[in-house]
């Protein structure tokens, strides 16, 4: 059976909320959020930001940088505002 449009939103919808509560729940917990992209072999960490005027650090690594010593951040993005807001930023980069 196939769903119905609004079934396949209200899906969407449910996990991006899943996935928002995952990452405020870890952060929480941990200070921290590594996440593996859904494309190529990168992975994605999520930190409490020490710089000014910057709340949390979105950052690219190639390698996992939780088991991998030669795993080399390749780039990253400053974001404003609560965990909330970064969970949410993080989410649209995850699925690409």
């Amino acid at each position: 059976m196939t769903e119905t449009l609004f079934e396949f939103m209200a899906r969407v919808r449910a996990e991006r909320e899943a996935f928002v509560a995952k990452v405020t729940r870890s952060m929480r917990e941990t200070g921290s959020f590594l996440a593996p992209m859904r494309h190529g072999s990168g992975w994605v960490t999520l930190f409490r930001s020490t710089r000014p005027n910057v709340s949390w650090q979105v950052t690219f690594w190639e390698g996992n940088p939780a088991t991998d010593e030669s795993a080399a951040p390749t780039g990253h993005i400053d974001v404003h505002g609560t965990v909330d807001d970064a969970a949410r930023e993080m989410i649209g980069l995850v699925r690409r």
